[in-house]
């Protein structure tokens, strides 16, 4: 029997449909590399509204999460399991087309054996691994006021379920980290570089908007941002 097939189905998460300009680049490459394939942008209006259709058991917890970006950890896990595709943050930038189809859920290291991403994934509908994940935050909600976000809703976390998971045949497809997560480019000579070595899918920017950075990282990080536009 043929194994399903990733659907041609982009998600991406906003808090309004006015998408903050530093990012609508990104936006318009991702969907002109894709131009055979359904996109959607899920607002938190959208996304209450989904959890409250497909998963009104679940919906409760959803919105008590104390954090948003717990909610915009937790809601590409809901997506891609019931709808399957491939999601991706904002501050994602695609390089090639994604291509990778023939996998049941593609799962891309963040540091090679030791810890996969969220800020890119793919699966088909109803994947088992997504099944796991959802399982898990219904038995364990994290509604604590001091819970740590990645280890209760992002990557640290998804790390400890497929760990856990290593042992059942999930067909998961786990690139390695030069793939689709580089290093972050911290300069124009950085970003060039990863052109230039020609295999990576995309580079997640790492904006990281939903820290809670000093003044001092603040003005860095925008520095950062400000040489990028100006010299990529």
């Amino acid at each position: 029997m043929k194994s399903p097939m990733i659907p041609k189905l982009l998600h991406q998460t906003a808090k309004t449909a006015d998408i903050p300009e530093r990012w609508r680049g990104y936006q318009q490459k991702l969907r002109a590399l894709h131009p055979d394939w359904e996109y959607r942008l899920w607002t938190d209006a959208d996304n209450l509204e989904f959890v409250k259709r497909e998963y009104p058991d679940f919906y409760d917890v959803f919105v008590k999460l104390p954090k948003n970006i717990m909610r915009a950890d937790v809601i590409r896990y809901l997506l891609l399991y019931r709808l399957g595709g491939l999601y991706m943050d904002l501050d994602y930038e695609m390089l090639r087309p994604f291509d990778l189809l023939e996998h049941e859920a593609v799962l891309p290291w963040e540091i090679d054996g030791e810890r996969i991403g969220n800020a890119l994934m793919a699966a088909v509908p109803g994947h088992p691994f997504f099944k796991r994940v959802i399982d898990d935050l219904k038995a364990n909600p994290p509604l604590g006021e001091d819970v740590d976000v990645l280890t209760s809703t992002g990557p640290h976390f998804l790390s400890r379920i497929l760990r856990e998971a290593s042992g059942a045949a999930l067909n998961i497809h786990t690139p390695t980290r030069p793939l689709f997560n580089p290093p972050s480019p911290r300069s124009p000579r950085q970003y060039r570089a990863i052109l230039r070595e020609g295999i990576a899918y995309g580079i997640h920017h790492c904006t990281g908007s939903w820290r809670e950075y000093t003044v001092p990282q603040r003005v860095r990080n925008q520095a950062v941002a400000l040489v990028r536009r100006l010299f990529t």
